[in-house]
C-alpha cells in the first residue's frame, strides 16, 4: 500500500461511499475532540467551547473534506466506474454533532487548564523540559527518537503534582493499541529529556483511562519497537513482498493483486452483501451484463446498469476478472457491479 504506483506516492486506495462518509465524520469528531482536550474539556456552549469549535475549524472542515474526497475519486486511476459523493456536508456535520453530544463529558475547562502549542518540529531536548516547567501544559509536541527512525506528535504533555503526564485524545472507543501508543510517546519524552513520565492517559469523549509508567516499562517498549522496526525493514527489503495471509486480507485494498490473499477472501459462491468474486466470462457481454462461472464452477449472472458498462474494462468470453466490492444476491445468484465496484482483468482469453 505504501509503494509508488505510477505517478502516485502510494497505492491509490478507493473506498466505499459509506466508508468515506464515516471517515469524514470521524475526522471531524477527532478535530473537535482534540481542540476541546487542549482547552480543558469545556462545557458545550461556553466561551472556551466556542473557541475549540473555532480553533478546530469544525464546520468548515466538512465541505472541504467532501470536495477533497471527490477530487480524489474523479482522479482515481483504478479499474471500475467513477463516482463522486452525493452528500450534503451539513448532514455529515449534524451526524458528527449528534455523536459528540452523546459521548462528550465536559470537565468545565477552568482558566489555566488549556495547553499552549509546542513546536511542530522536534526541539532540543533540554528546551522541551524547560518549556514544560515554565508553561505546565504543552500541546501537539513533535518528538523524535535520537537513534531509531521513529517520530511522534503528542497531543498534550502536562504537569500533574509535579509529575509528567502524556495525554492523547481519542474520539472513538478504547483499544489495546492506545496503551502501546502512549507508552511509545512516553519513551520518546524520556529519551529526549531524561525524565520518565508518571502516567500515560487516553482521554476519550466519555471517559479517561490512565496507566502508570516506570523506566523499566519504557526500556521494554523501546526494545520491542526496535525489533518491530528491524522486522519491517526486512519485509520492505523483500521483492516481491511476502504475503501475510489472514483475516485482515478481506479488508486489504490490494487483495485483487495478491494471489494468496485473494484465495483467502474469495469463497467462489455468491452471498448476500458486499462480495469479492473471481469469475470467468461465459457469454458475450451485453448492456446489462453477462453470464460467468466462479472459480468453483458455479453459474453467476454479472449485472450492471447501462451507464456503468462503458466505464468497465472490455471483456469477452474466456476472460477472467476479479470483482472487488460487488453486491451479491444469493437467491438469484447475481453479482451486481455498483458505482464503487472495482473490476480487474486477470487473464485474457487466447
Amino acid at each position: 500500500m505504501r509503494s509508488e504506483w505510477g505517478g502516485f506516492k502510494r497505492f491509490p486506495q478507493r473506498q466505499h461511499p459509506s466508508t468515506i462518509k464515516g471517515i469524514i465524520i470521524h475526522d471531524g469528531l477527532d478535530r473537535l475532540a482534540r481542540a476541546c482536550g487542549g482547552l480543558g474539556m469545556p462545557t458545550i456552549g461556553s466561551s472556551l467551547f466556542r473557541e475549540a469549535v473555532a480553533v478546530s475549524g469544525f464546520f468548515a472542515f466538512f465541505p472541504a473534506a467532501v470536495e477533497e474526497w471527490n477530487r480524489r475519486l474523479r482522479a482515481h486511476p483504478r479499474h471500475g466506474p467513477k463516482y463522486t459523493l452525493r452528500v450534503n456536508p451539513g448532514d455529515l456535520a449534524n451526524l458528527a454533532i449528534r455523536q459528540f453530544r452523546e459521548q462528550y463529558h465536559p470537565k468545565d475547562g477552568a482558566p489555566g487548564t488549556h495547553a499552549r502549542k509546542g513546536a511542530s518540529t522536534p526541539l532540543e531536548p533540554m528546551k522541551l523540559q524547560e518549556m514544560l516547567m515554565r508553561r505546565s501544559l504543552l500541546s501537539e509536541v513533535a518528538l523524535e527518537h535520537p537513534s531509531l527512525p521513529f517520530t511522534g506528535k503528542v497531543d498534550r504533555i502536562q504537569l500533574s503534582a509535579c509529575a509528567v503526564e502524556i495525554v492523547d485524545f481519542k474520539s472513538g472507543a478504547p483499544k489495546p493499541d492506545h496503551k502501546t501508543q502512549l507508552e511509545r510517546y512516553a519513551m520518546l519524552w524520556w529519551r529526549n529529556t531524561g525524565v520518565v513520565p508518571a502516567h500515560g492517559v487516553a482521554q476519550y469523549l466519555d471517559t479517561r483511562i490512565s496507566w502508570p509508567l516506570a523506566e523499566a516499562d519504557l526500556v521494554r517498549t523501546e526494545a520491542a519497537l526496535a525489533r518491530e522496526i528491524e522486522s519491517a525493514a526486512g519485509f520492505l527489503g523483500a521483492h516481491p513482498a511476502a504475503p501475510k495471509v489472514g483475516q485482515s486480507c478481506r479488508f486489504c485494498p490490494v487483495r485483487a493483486r495478491c494471489t494468496e490473499g485473494w484465495a483467502h477472501v474469495d469463497t467462489g459462491t455468491v452471498s448476500d452483501g458486499n462480495l469479492d468474486l473471481e469469475v470467468k466470462v461465459v457469454s458475450e457481454p451485453g448492456s446489462a451484463g453477462f453470464l460467468a462461472k466462479s472459480r468453483t464452477g458455479r453459474d453467476v449472472a454479472v449485472v450492471h446498469n447501462a451507464a456503468i458498462r462503458s466505464l468497465l474494462p472490455a471483456v469477452r468470453p474466456g476472460d477472467v476478472i476479479r470483482v472487488v466490492g460487488g453486491r451479491g444476491m444469493q437467491d438469484s445468484k447475481e453479482l451486481e457491479i455498483k458505482a464503487w465496484t472495482e473490476v480487474y482483468l486477470v487473464n485474457i482469453a487466447n
